[in-house]
């Protein structure tokens, strides 16, 4: 089971209530002093405090929907469990044919796991995804078993997979809850956090041969909240989704679902739990 610990903050000053079990209690007193709410536009969200995992906010947070390009958080998730970062892939023709945001690779360009890592976090790109999930499974049909195996494994009870970047299907959904057990998780690994709060990088195939600029999509990154990652998505269906996590004193992870205006919704959110709560 996941060494995770999910609690709510359920009235100012009250103890905070644990929701999952076989661990032990925070170690840090979060008080509540002030009773205002976050208005915010999205249809679901929370907001978590990275260390003790506790959640601060919550907005049906248990409610099964479209998650966008969140869904590459599983497959980096994978690739970082089971490929090494200096392995060659060679781009499959699946990997350039797809469509949406990708970092433009050319079929047959070999280019490092590390590199397309790179080009899946910061710059979203589909194509990175399929290329990854081919070498790494051997076909994109494969790979998204092993993603629903792994949402099992981490209990992600209400998460569901059907491709790795995140386009829209009716069997590509999660949960906020989910998705801070999984951003969570995945950010503790030293090169998810380095990508996170990378802004621009250029990638070069192993040739030498290509050359790929990316930018990131976060345009909350370093802002005045100190936002250093995670993940932006974005689909007809999903709306607007995002993943801030934010390198301050007690850090925040937010997530926010279903919004026409995700960034300025994930920045009062933030900007209100760093108002409303004090540590002792």
């Amino acid at each position: 089971m996941l060494e995770i610990l999910l609690t709510v903050a359920i009235a100012l000053n009250a103890p905070m209530q644990q929701i999952e079990a076989e661990v032990s209690t925070p170690q840090v007193e979060i008080v509540r002093i002030d009773s205002s709410k976050p208005y915010i536009t999205n249809r679901a969200g929370l907001v978590m405090d990275l260390e003790t995992k506790t959640i601060l906010y919550q907005q049906n947070i248990y409610e099964k929907l479209p998650i966008a390009s969140l869904t590459k958080l599983m497959t980096a998730k994978i690739i970082l469990d089971e490929n090494k970062l200096e392995e060659v892939v060679t781009v499959p023709a699946e990997a350039t044919a797809i469509g949406g945001s990708t970092m433009n690779l050319r079929t047959n360009e070999q280019i490092t796991v590390g590199n397309l890592l790179n080009g899946l976090m910061i710059q979203s790109g589909n194509d990175a995804a399929i290329a990854l999930a081919i070498h790494n499974a051997g076909s994109i049909d494969a790979f998204v078993k092993k993603m629903n195996s792994k949402a099992q494994s981490m209990n992600l009870e209400n998460t569901q997979f059907q491709n790795p970047m995140g386009f829209d299907n009716p069997n590509n959904y999660s949960t906020a809850y989910d998705l801070a057990i999984l951003a969570s998780d995945l950010y503790k690994h030293p090169k998810i956090k380095k990508i996170a709060a990378t802004d621009k990088i250029e990638v070069i195939s192993t040739d030498n041969k290509y050359r790929h600029y990316l930018q990131s999509t976060n345009t909350l990154l370093n802002n005045y909240l100190n936002v250093v990652g995670l993940k932006t998505g974005r689909t007809e269906a999903a709306l607007g989704c995002f993943i801030g996590i934010t390198d301050t004193e007690n850090p925040h992870l937010s997530i926010i679902l279903g919004s026409n205006q995700r960034f300025l919704d994930s920045k009062i959110l933030l900007d209100w739990a760093k108002n409303t709560f004090e540590y002792n």
